[in-house]
């Protein structure tokens, strides 16, 4: 029960504190939303590595001190630096406009407001497909290496983790770029990650050998460019004031994506191919009696081998990342009008 609070009070903690440095940072930075907020978000991710090397070269193997330095050492940097936070006006971070019935598109949307328009349901039903298959893949990448017959699983672990950091500080840049310099709508870096996630989960599907490395790459890049490219489109297009409430409803569709496809799809197509093998394998010997059978290990859980164990949820999830794009494309149709406002004059 203990564990339950503490990780409640951790989780919300961390929400609160990302919430507040990506908001201010993106009100106080509003001509440069992707850069700033990828390099947040790269650095939110690479952040454990770091505490984590500080922490090995200053403290013995003392799991208190860490837990402690954990608690403590961000809580000192937030309390020592959140004075001098420069607050921002509505006329430096959002454009001011006249009262009417309802906002329009870059304008500034309340929650409630947001939840009644197309665009803002395209954004997460895009995000829970493409991040959604993301976060399946990083949650089962050690699983998928085992069943494809890699010792060191430990490898994919940290590649992913390090391309997930390049991703989202690249697509970040690389969204700025679209919006800037062509006025395109940023959701067009959204689409171009998601088709370069469908890619990487053929790759896993494939299951040939290096095909592993290059999927680990793809599906990393693209699942970081997510957590880049989402606020900075959101603070577009719903406006900056209630830029924390929309950004965290929209993450709601990490985990709801995540339960989809690691749940209801991963880990029941596994656990049939792992009785498929496992009937096989138990064939010639079924006569063999429960202390034979138990000396060869056939009443532990079933384990699956080969790339038959991912390859059909990897060719779903590629599909679902094929229709992630769709809907990034229809949403980039329906806001070509709102950038062309937002970017155009300044190209002019």
């Amino acid at each position: 029960m203990q564990m339950c609070i503490l990780i409640f009070i951790w989780n919300n903690g961390e929400t609160y504190i990302n919430t507040a440095a990506l908001v201010s940072c993106v009100q106080n930075f509003p001509k440069s939303r992707g850069p700033v907020v990828g390099m947040l978000k790269g650095f939110a991710g690479l952040s454990g590595a770091i505490l984590t090397q500080i922490y090995t070269m200053i403290h013995s193997s003392d799991h208190a001190s860490l837990i402690f330095m954990v608690a403590v050492g961000p809580a000192m940097v937030v309390i020592a630096l959140m004075f001098i936070v420069r607050p921002v006006g509505a006329a430096e971070g959002a454009v001011t406009v006249k009262r009417r019935r309802g906002p329009h598109g870059g304008e500034d949307f309340t929650l409630m407001q947001a939840l009644i328009k197309a665009d803002f349901w395209l954004i997460f039903f895009s995000l829970l497909l493409g991040s959604g298959s993301g976060l399946t893949v990083i949650d089962n990448l050690g699983q998928m290496s085992q069943s494809l017959g890699y010792d060191n699983t430990h490898i994919f672990v940290s590649m992913i983790s390090i391309w997930n950091f390049l991703g989202r500080v690249g697509g970040g840049y690389f969204s700025e770029i679209i919006v800037r310099d062509h006025a395109y709508p940023r959701p067009v870096a959204m689409a171009i990650a998601q088709l370069v996630m469908a890619v990487g989960h053929v790759f896993f599907a494939l299951g040939c050998p290096g095909a592993m490395y290059i999927g680990t790459l793809l599906i990393g890049l693209g699942y970081g460019a997510h957590w880049a490219i989402v606020p900075a489109a959101a603070s577009e297009l719903f406006g900056l004031k209630k830029l924390g409430a929309l950004y965290n409803f929209l993450t709601l569709a990490n985990p709801a994506g995540s339960l989809v496809f690691s749940s209801l799809i991963a880990s029941s197509i596994y656990d049939r191919e792992a009785e498929r093998q496992a009937h096989g394998n138990n064939y010639h010997i079924h006569n063999g009696g429960p202390f034979f059978s138990g000396m060869l290990g056939l009443n532990e859980p079933s384990k699956c081998e080969g790339s038959i164990c991912y390859f059909l949820t990897s060719m779903i999830m590629s599909g679902f990342c094929v229709v992630a794009v769709v809907l990034s494309m229809i949403l980039v149709h329906r806001t070509k009008i709102v950038y062309a406002n937002l970017y155009g004059k300044s190209r002019s």
